[in-house]
């Protein structure tokens, strides 16, 4: 007999690899052990964080949690721990993944997930970069405050089979991955700006000041005399100071 089918909110947690046909075009055995590998750390930290793996076909990996912190937790977690297993393997080789998050309703039928809830967060995951995580609208409402990690709104996305737009977002502070040198570059930009700035305000003010010594300042020049012609006017002094007398 069939086992009858219900309805959940879960946070949904999608991840595929990122080049795998090319990745096993070029050695196969490398990459099957490396996505064998991969897995064991999806699993490990799903599992820490109270998830449940429900499905590993090929180069993707679908998970299911009650809560979304835990969800992005785990995802966190999982992109750190694979960002330093790539840290000595050449780009080309690395195997990365996208991951992601979608907090909605879902069909559970046995051990299978269905519906829209599922489907966004696959949509989701296309949309994040090699080694990133972007997550729903409805996640992120769940989620912010509440761990100490950057977001960025990226606007509403229209995906594929889903009828409304989504309202997406990437997460910035992933130590090792690709959205954390987004985060990076533009500290570095910042402190760069700054820097430039202090440099051209000190340029300026020593400008000014040289300027200043140059008009004002003490000069040591040849006194040559002056000719009646060279003499500059006396100002005429005001009417009404004219019977002020100055001391005694």
């Amino acid at each position: 007999m069939a086992e009858a089918s219900k309805r959940k909110l879960a946070a949904i947690l999608m991840a595929d690899a990122v080049g795998y046909s090319r990745l096993m075009e070029q050695d196969e055995a490398a990459t099957v052990a490396a996505i064998k590998v991969s897995r064991k750390i999806f699993r490990t930290h799903v599992e820490k964080c109270s998830g449940r793996i429900v499905n590993a076909p090929g180069d993707s990996i679908l998970a299911d949690f009650a809560s979304v912190v835990d969800a992005l937790s785990a995802a966190v977690e999982i992109q750190r721990d694979l960002s330093e297993r790539n840290h000595d393997v050449p780009e080309d080789q690395a195997m990365q993944f996208r991951v992601g998050i979608n907090l909605g309703d879902v069909l559970e039928s046995g051990e299978e997930l269905y519906g829209d809830g599922v489907n966004i967060a696959a949509r989701l995951e296309s949309l994040a970069e090699p080694g990133g995580i972007c997550i729903s609208g409805t996640a992120y409402d769940q989620v912010k405050g509440k761990l100490p990690l950057a977001f960025e709104d990226i606007g509403s996305q229209s995906v594929k089979n889903i009828r409304e737009s989504v309202r997406t977002y990437r997460i910035l502070s992933k130590p090792g991955g690709a959205s954390h040198r987004v985060v990076k570059a533009r500290r570095t930009a910042f402190t760069r700006g700054k820097l430039i700035g202090l440099a051209v305000s000190a340029v300026l003010v020593g400008a000014i000041v040289t300027a200043g010594f140059v008009f004002t300042g003490p000069q040591v020049q040849q006194v040559t005399p002056y000719g009646e012609e060279d003499w500059l006017p006396v100002p005429e002094i005001p009417r009404a100071l004219q019977s002020v007398r100055f001391g005694s």
